[in-house]
């Protein structure tokens, strides 16, 4: 039995003693015209256009309906005021006029373009030549990497925690600053002057996010410029005021701390300066006795003032840490009952 069309594009044979062969003939020259250089109008529709133009070919999309219903993924050409169907084959290519783009019919019959797959490649050089090491290069003046929506984040991972995953600036492609995780889960920002030796100069710690590094104040008494003061070493407005503290003498707690009690009010500062202040009455027959509102460390030394007589104080012996005795007396020496206006001067460590 005699063959009657090609293998490849099913174009009809002239058979043997064959009567209106140019029949035949024009018939190839028709399924030619529509299948080399394909070009088609649109891959995106499911119904033909409202109106059309003679020689129009479409790539029909998926769930087609109406005239095209029953021919998805094939070829429909407009010819004389109706469509007509070609049925292509795997690797056909044909450019999509509305996209700009480059279609080709995979195994799994789907017509697909460059951006509808994923771009795979060994090495990539833009303007450079790529290399084992850095599989990707790119030589120019700047790179922009902008949103496509609402933001953008660029996601640099890792395969465990002690690997690197950091950006790294160079001068004369010697390392002058890294900042990433490199080693650990720490977020580290290293600065060299010589591309060999390397100073953390911060590290946040990963578990809690505390700050540690050259740039960081190491202790309470480090005082060297250009380190940024740690929240528990330095002062501001939330611990100027509170409750001071020391430890071997140096302070832990608050610059200024202040109070009162029944027995008058005090101040303390931080380098271990203390002052007591209370007004009372004397008995004017004997000794009065203040009760310090807080102790000193050492006994101390005191002002007093009244209006008509002369104060004076008096230390009670062991206990003058914690209390003295007030007396008023006049100009012939006798003991007065007078408001007394009292400040004591000492340390509380």
């Amino acid at each position: 039995m005699p063959i009657e069309t090609s293998p490849i594009l099913a174009l009809p044979y002239i058979q043997a003693a064959q009567a209106q062969k140019h029949v035949t003939h024009n018939e190839g020259i028709r399924l030619l015209d529509i299948a080399v250089q394909l070009v088609v109008q649109s891959r995106s529709l499911t119904t033909p256009p409202a109106s059309d133009a003679e020689g129009h070919r479409y790539i029909v999309a998926a769930s087609a309906t109406g005239a095209w219903v029953g021919h998805d993924g094939e070829i429909a050409i407009y010819e004389g005021g109706a469509y007509w169907f070609i049925a292509p084959q795997p690797g056909w290519r044909a450019y999509v006029v509305d996209e700009a783009e480059i279609a080709v019919l995979s195994t799994s019959n789907l017509w697909e373009t460059a951006r509808d797959l994923p771009l795979e490649i060994e090495r990539l050089g833009v303007n450079a030549t790529p290399d084992a090491n850095n599989q990707m290069i790119l030589s120019g003046a700047s790179t922009l990497f902008t949103h496509d929506g609402a933001g953008h984040r660029l996601t640099l991972n890792k395969a465990t925690a002690r690997d690197t995953a950091s950006f790294l600036f160079q001068t004369g492609y010697g390392g002058r600053a890294e900042v990433g995780t490199t080693g650990n889960d720490d977020l580290t920002i290293k600065v060299s002057a010589d591309g060999s030796t390397w100073v953390d100069a911060l590290r946040v710690d990963g578990s809690n996010g505390y700050v540690t590094g050259a740039a960081v104040m190491a202790s309470a008494t480090d005082t060297t410029a250009g380190r940024l003061m740690r929240a528990d070493y330095g002062y501001g407005p939330g611990n100027l005021v509170g409750s001071v503290a020391e430890a071997a003498g140096v302070p832990t707690g608050a610059v200024i701390e202040t109070g009162s009690t029944a027995n008058g009010s005090y101040t303390r500062f931080a380098d271990g300066t203390q002052i007591c202040a209370q007004t009372l009455t004397t008995s004017g027959t004997g000794v009065t006795t203040w009760s310090f509102p807080i102790a000193f460390s050492t006994p101390p030394s005191g002002v007093a003032s009244a209006q008509a007589s002369v104060p004076r104080f008096t230390t009670t012996g062991a206990s003058s840490t914690t209390q003295t005795d007030v007396d008023c007396w006049d100009i012939s020496g006798t003991r007065q009952a007078e408001t007394v206006h009292l400040i004591a001067f000492g340390r509380w460590f």
